[in-house]
């Protein structure tokens, strides 16, 4: 452990401005993988750039983080951990400011470049944090301070997209830069409280750095995660034959071997392969892929909440609070948890109330459309997941690699996780897709016929298909509108009766149809709700499915954590 280890309850000053420095790092690094979210399609239009172009604003954002985590996780064991917090959270500080501005210089690849700068910082930000934290804590107490960077980091991956939404409806969609220059203040109050810490740290045995392994790493990691970004398992076999995915695929497995022909003969590997061979530390990093599969179902919370509550896009966010307020409850209770009992307790719990909640969800809460049901669901969902998502995962990749390693190996938890991030939006996106594609065909059976004598019959199927971007708030009004243009059509070359003009004749027969309509309305709105709700349903059960195999692969964990942790109470008793 590091000279600054907490040996009694209380903190020093410097050891609790050291740990506020942490804990705002991940703070503001989980929430800036969501706070951009809903300032895509504002960029979008602001810069006039296409949708496939706005979406590299997070796409080479997370790729970069992710070849950017285990260079800086080894950096940090080699150079000190303070320092390379200090320099990367610097880096991450000055790749906002110049995306916040490049809201002025409308230049769409500057805002790029200087994304990919934000994200070289945001990359060394949080697996240096999780370690410093963890190691700075005796065993019996590392469940608890742990716990608090779980909720720290639940809370801010839920929070950063209502962030941002508030952030766009305050200061307006022609000034999206706001969303960048939050995490300006931020940045300068850690920095200055890691200057004001005294601490020192002991430094690993200084080697050379192995540049040959980083780079081949990079290419691996950039590639695979560009190829799974683009992978569309609904369409699986077309996708696959697509350039973007199996010539990237085939480049990251072509260099696999070579990258482990290099970190064996090494001296000091860019990412130790021990990690891979130890049976706890790669049931370990296997959950942690899980948890990042299923972590990002959540992100379907806000839209499932706007259709069962039937309300106007983008409310459904603020449904995301109470998810976040059980996930900042999860964490502090895991840390508990693992101090009195162990981490792999806390995970069979967590993971038994996530499948409870997934499974309780598609097959209680959707059919009913109760939404008591649904908020039931919501504080599930949060619990399970602040006692999953990061405590447990931390304590045991901490408890597991060698001291001098700790950044390195929660760099790596960190990795495996980002790519069933990478992973699981291709897979549970397919659904609401699928069910989309279904809605003009549901609608059609329950919207009143129209008069035959005087109009179609029924809506064209060129006009139906607006239907597949309405909601469950504006259905009854889209369709309103729609069979008002359907009417007026129709009746364009047929002769009024006698007496009246021919607009009176229209409009009247458009009343006519719209009171049918009205009367029809509660029915239209619940065959929205549960066309929908199919989708939703298999994306919960999918995380159900996620949590389940985790669940298995937690009980294989053996009782070494408990040895390790009854040797190293014995250590800080002596």
């Amino acid at each position: 452990m590091t000279s600054t280890t907490i040996k009694k309850n209380k903190l020093s000053y410097a050891q609790l401005a050291l740990l506020t420095a942490f804990l705002l790092g991940i703070f503001i690094g989980a929430m800036d993988t969501g706070i951009v979210s809903p300032v895509r399609t504002v960029i979008e239009a602001d810069l006039n750039i296409s949708n496939d172009a706005s979406v590299w604003v997070i796409t080479l954002y997370t790729l970069i983080y992710a070849v950017a985590m285990p260079i800086s996780g080894k950096l940090a064991d080699l150079f000190g951990k303070k320092r390379i917090y200090v320099i990367s959270i610097t880096i991450f500080m000055t790749g906002s400011l110049l995306c916040g501005l490049s809201n002025y210089f409308n230049n769409f690849p500057l805002l790029l470049i200087f994304r990919a700068i934000q994200a070289v910082g945001g990359g060394g930000i949080m697996p240096i944090a999780v370690a410093y934290i963890g190691e700075s804590f005796p065993v019996a107490k590392r469940g608890l301070a742990l716990g608090f960077v779980g909720a720290i980091y639940g809370i801010a991956t839920l929070v950063g997209p209502t962030l941002g939404t508030v952030l766009l409806n305050t200061f307006g969609f022609s000034d999206w830069g706001v969303i960048f220059f939050v995490n300006i203040p931020i940045c300068l109050i850690a920095i200055g409280l890691v200057v004001f810490s005294k601490s020192k740290e002991t430094l690993a045995k200084k080697v050379s750095l192995d540049w040959i392994g980083a780079t081949l790493l990079g290419i691996i990691i950039s590639s695979l995660m560009y190829a799974l970004s683009n992978l569309n398992f609904y369409t699986f076999k077309q996708s696959i034959t697509t350039f973007d995915v199996w010539f990237f695929l085939a480049i990251g497995i072509i260099l696999v071997p070579f990258f482990i022909i290099r970190e064996k003969r090494a001296t000091d590997p860019i990412l130790p392969l021990a990690f891979f061979q130890t049976r706890d530390t790669s049931l370990t990093l296997i959950i942690a892929f899980l948890v990042g599969c299923g972590m990002m179902g959540l992100i379907f919370i806000p839209q499932f909440a706007e259709n069962m509550l039937k309300m106007k896009p983008g409310d459904g966010g603020y449904a995301v609070t109470l998810v976040a307020v059980f996930a900042g409850l999860g964490g502090p209770i895991g840390g508990r948890i693992i101090d009195k009992f162990s981490a792999k307790f806390l995970l069979i719990t967590g993971f038994t109330i996530s499948i409870f909640a997934a499974f309780f969800t598609a097959f209680i809460v959707i059919p009913s459309l109760n939404q008591w049901y649904m908020y039931i669901s919501f504080a599930l969902f949060g619990l399970g997941m602040g006692m999953t998502m990061g405590t447990p995962l931390n304590y045991l990749i901490q408890l597991f690699a060698n001291k001098n390693q700790a950044s390195i190996a929660q760099a790596t938890l960190s990795l495996i996780r980002s790519i069933g991030v990478a992973i699981s939006p291709n897979i549970l996106i397919s659904f609401i897709s699928d069910a989309g594609s279904k809605m003009p065909t549901a609608l059609l059976k329950v919207i009143p016929p129209m008069d035959p004598n005087t109009a179609t019959g029924s809506l064209s199927a060129t006009v139906t298909n607006q239907l597949t971007h309405a909601n469950a708030y504006n259905i009854v009004s889209t369709i309103e509108n729609i069979s008002k243009t359907e009417i007026s059509s129709a009746l364009a070359n047929i002769p009024a009766p006698t007496g009246i003009s021919h607009a009176t004749f229209i409009a009247q027969e458009q009343a006519k149809y719209l009171d049918k309509l009205h009367m029809a309305a509660p029915t239209i709105q619940t065959t929205f709700q549960q066309t929908l709700n199919t989708g939703f349903a298999h994306i919960f059960i999918t995380i159900g499915i996620f949590a389940l195999i985790a669940l298995l692969f937690t009980l294989f964990l053996t009782d070494k954590e408990r040895e390790i942790k009854q040797q190293s109470l014995l250590n800080d008793i002596n």
